[in-house]
């Protein structure tokens, strides 16, 4: 008996130096989304705590990630022939500015159109159009527009919804994070800019933060009541209909497509199905059904089956 007590405690210790020693999974990529990666991971890990995870802050260890997040539509060379892309959510942009701007108020009350939009972040253009019967000086007398680097997610993500390229965006580039275009406007009461609904809606009250406000869109009046009241509604309404006004766009999980990356895409496939339901809480749209099934049953056939 005493023999077999030793057996076992030195296979329990074997197994305990094994798990030990697993390496990370490292995970790198659009910083907005580290919020809802990180509630993943915590759920995940409830259900999967043998599974080690690593969410990478240092742009300098990026390129060794297991899992690369990206919130644009990929180029050929973001997604190699050794890669394979799986898409876990989705995020809408909306345009804002500081409460106390003054073009709020002088916004046609119908609300921007998708020309208009393309007017203010892309174009040198006049304001007279957006002011009621009065004469206006250049739109950079007026406003200041912000926006992340011409490499940003989000920046491409915008420009391409509205057919043109990041470098097109004019105004003020902020660097980092997504949450600084935020305090940049809420600093210059100016400023304009646009984001994703959890940095614009404060994601305990559910409310819209203070001392800013979005700018009025051209859409059904049921809508922009919906969009401009909590993120949950907002939600909704973005989820279950498509605006000209609103650029919504996928966030993707690279990561090598060998058959043998079975650990990684099972948390993925788990990302695709279980971790949905955590999607609103950030801010986040969930996946169409369609592409949720297609995806999951991709990954199962692929990485998870057992040969």
């Amino acid at each position: 008996m005493k023999r077999i007590r030793i057996q076992i405690f030195i296979a329990l210790f074997l197994c305990t130096i094994a798990a030990n020693g697993q390496e990370a999974i490292k995970i790198s990529g659009t910083k907005f989304t580290y919020p809802i990666v990180e509630k993943w991971i915590s759920e995940y890990k409830k259900q999967n705590p043998e599974t080690e995870f690593k969410l990478v802050r240092n742009s300098s260890e990026a390129n060794q990630s297991d899992i690369s997040i990206i919130a644009h539509q990929p180029t050929v060379s973001e997604v190699k022939e050794d890669k394979q892309i799986i898409f876990v959510n989705k995020y809408a942009l909306l345009p804002v500015t500081s409460i106390s701007n003054k073009f709020l108020e002088n916004i046609k009350k119908r609300g921007l159109n998708k020309k208009e939009i393309e007017k203010l972040f892309f174009h040198e253009t006049m304001l007279d159009e957006f002011y009621e019967g009065r004469a206006t000086k250049s739109l950079d007398d007026r406003i200041n527009i912000y926006s992340r680097e011409s490499q940003a997610s989000s920046a491409i993500a915008f420009s391409n919804h509205f057919g043109f390229q990041s470098m097109d965006i004019k105004g003020k580039k902020v660097s980092v994070d997504d949450i600084y275009l935020i305090s940049s406007i809420q600093k210059d009461v100016t400023g304009i800019t646009f984001n994703n609904l959890g940095y614009l809606f404060d994601l305990e009250t559910r409310k819209i933060k203070d001392g800013i406000a979005l700018l009025p869109l051209d859409i059904n009046e049921k809508a922009k009541i919906s969009i401009n009241s909590t993120i949950d509604e907002a939600l909704t309404t973005i989820e279950n209909d498509t605006f000209e006004t609103i650029p919504v766009e996928k966030v993707g999980f690279i990561f090598n497509n060998s058959p043998q990356n079975k650990e990684v895409a099972a948390f993925v496939k788990w990302v695709v199905t279980d971790g949905q339901k955590y999607n609103h809480e950030f801010g986040f749209l969930n996946l169409d059904k369609k592409l949720q099934v297609s995806q999951s049953e991709e990954l199962s056939e692929k990485y998870l089956t057992a040969k």
